[in-house]
């Protein structure tokens, strides 16, 4: 497997891993909703939603990077008659180094993001503990 290879099969990986973090999170929000009842309820489903639509949409941009860096490598191997192991040109290697840059930026902002929805969530979890649920309101 060539370096090129490996860096996009990393990529793609590190983004099923951010997904999968968010659905995990998502799983947290559900097990609160349901023991502490509909005070909760309602301020984590419009987080969840706001969560969910930032979610989707990282998601697609960085499906939509990973998609251009791998047309990207396989037309420059094409263009310079590239073996499996004979090494890109520098011009090349560093579109692609850019590309693989960017798209660790926005997998930076993927874990930002569930770094503060787990802030928030820790956040409303003390909240709703320190506050007893009145079963009647």
């Amino acid at each position: 497997m060539t370096e090129i290879e490996k860096l996009l099969k990393n990529i793609v990986l590190g983004g099923v891993g951010a997904v999968a973090t968010v659905v995990e999170q998502t799983g947290k929000a559900a097990r609160t909703v349901i023991e502490h009842g509909d005070v909760v309820a309602s301020r984590l489903v419009s987080k969840g939603e706001e969560a969910v639509r930032a979610g989707r949409d990282l998601t697609e941009e960085l499906r939509r990077k990973v998609e251009t860096a791998v047309d990207e490598a396989v037309k420059a191997a094409e263009e310079c008659g590239a073996k499996e192991e004979e090494t890109p040109d520098p011009e090349t290697r560093e579109a692609l180094r850019q590309t693989i840059d960017d798209v660790q930026a926005h997998l930076d902002q993927l874990r930002a993001m569930l770094e503060k929805m787990n802030a928030e969530a820790a956040t409303d979890d003390s909240e709703a503990t320190d506050t007893p649920v009145d079963p009647e309101e």
